[in-house]
């Protein structure tokens, strides 16, 4: 008998069979939609590819699925094995059973442990199987592949930045100097081996300190740098940072501590220990910064103590100061450039008399724009003109230009007039693919 059909019986009604009928094609339907199809099913992983990052994912979860059938009990076996990654250095081996009951389709996990060791090392892997099938069939996949990703970093520090620059003229005497990293570095491989500064006598004494975050290194000198003298640093590539890498090769630079005096056709200037800096002489153009146009030291009392400082700004100290015949610029510890002096050289568009009269000076002097992101690392000064080699040894010249000493193709003075600075001063062309690494300067030529 087909076992779908079906034979009325005593005096059951066609209204009642039907109900039945209904009822039977209702359970059918709930046994098929479950994979009551009266099969075992099929167990097989839910990917052929899993991964992990060590020192995030601790564990990696396997997913074993049981599909097309649910009748009766089944089981499966798994377990790990070698490739690349190592038990028990890299994960930690695994093996049992999964179990799934008559009518469970309800997909099993099992974790593996992933170490976070602190070795350096590329990707790895490891691999899953399945076996062992009771009841069931064994499916597609029944292996998998499992990526674990070093965290360790296996990178070299690099130098990010130096204070003095590279081949900069000018520098506090007390320092310090200090070198940049772009990781947090080992303070037990920072030390004066690994961070060497010398002059022409030989190596420079002086203690070295770290940021709270690890990555700046400042060398203090145990007695102040010279001035006009060239110092050397190496560091060495003992440093290293927090996972052990070493720099890649030896890290050297220089700069020089720049000159102590600067003279104008009138006027010195001093620049002090503690980067202050004081001007005496003619003071008619408001070349000693004084905020007046009186002339200092041609009287009794007006040196020593009773000679006012320049004021450059808040806080600000004076790394290299120039002088022309009736000017002055100084190169400052924030990487800025002031002039004071006669209007017409100062590259501030010729308006106010800086230095000559009140509220002109200190944060009231505006720093010379030398373009977008441009600093200075060197200055030099002619009698009525300034030139500065910048950060990317570029040179800019501005002020009077009656002999062509701005080296632009013309002799248009630069500087005294809103718009002619900053961007638009154009660089002197020395060349395709020349830069400057050292100015000087005379009366009208560089």
């Amino acid at each position: 008998m087909n076992p779908f059909s079906f034979r009325l019986l005593g005096n059951i009604n066609q209204k009642s069979f039907a109900f039945i009928f209904v009822f039977v094609l209702g359970v059918l339907s709930i046994i098929a939609s479950n994979g009551g199809n009266g099969e075992p099913g099929t167990l097989q992983l839910n990917s052929a590819d899993y991964s992990a990052t060590e020192g995030t994912d601790f564990t990696v979860t396997i997913t074993v699925t049981r599909i097309n059938g649910s009748s009766g009990a089944v089981s499966v076996s798994y377990m790990t094995s070698n490739d690349t990654a190592l038990d028990p250095s890299d994960y930690t081996a695994t093996s049992g059973t999964l179990n799934w009951v008559d009518g469970d389709v309800a997909a099993k996990t099992f974790a593996v442990t992933i170490v976070d060791d602190s070795v350096l090392e590329s990707s790895e892997s490891f691999n899953v199987t399945l076996s062992n099938v009771q009841t069931a069939t064994l499916g597609n996949p029944s292996s998998a592949t499992v990526n674990i990703t070093d965290d360790d970093d296996i990178s070299p520090p690099t130098v990010s930045s130096t204070n003095p620059q590279r081949n900069a003229i000018g520098a506090l005497l007390i320092g310090p100097i200090t070198a940049t990293f772009n990781e947090a570095l080992d303070p037990l491989t920072v030390n004066v081996s690994s961070f060497i500064v010398t002059d022409s006598a030989g190596v420079v004494s002086g203690s070295l300190d770290m940021s709270l975050d690890g990555r700046t290194v400042n060398f203090t000198p145990t007695s102040p740098f010279s001035y006009a003298k060239r110092y050397d640093i190496q560091l060495t590539t003992a440093i290293s940072d927090l996972a052990g890498n070493q720099l890649a090769a030896n890290y050297d630079w220089f700069f020089n501590t720049g000159k102590r005096l600067t003279t104008g056709r009138a006027h010195t200037c001093a620049r002090l220990g503690d980067g202050g800096i004081k001007c005496w002489g003619g003071g008619f153009d408001g070349q000693l910064g004084l905020e007046d146009p009186i002339t200092r030291g041609d009287e009794p009392d007006e040196m020593g103590s009773n000679l006012p400082r320049v004021n450059l700004g808040t806080d600000r100290k004076v790394l290299q100061v120039v002088s022309g015949n009736w000017h002055n610029c100084a190169r400052l510890d924030d990487d800025t450039v002031k002039c004071w002096g006669a209007a017409a050289l100062l590259g501030l568009d010729g308006g106010t008399e800086h230095g000559k009269v009140p509220n002109s000076m200190g944060d009231n002097l505006p720093a010379v724009d030398l373009g977008t992101n441009r600093t200075a690392l060197e200055l030099t000064a002619g009698g009525w003109h300034t030139c500065a080699r910048l950060d990317d040894d570029s040179v800019k010249c501005w002020g009077d230009n009656g002999t062509g000493q701005l080296g632009l193709g013309d002799i248009e003075t630069r500087g005294n007039q809103p718009g002619e600075m900053g961007d638009v001063l154009p660089t002197v062309d020395l060349g395709t693919g020349r830069t400057a690494h050292e100015l000087s300067a005379s009366l009208f030529n560089n």
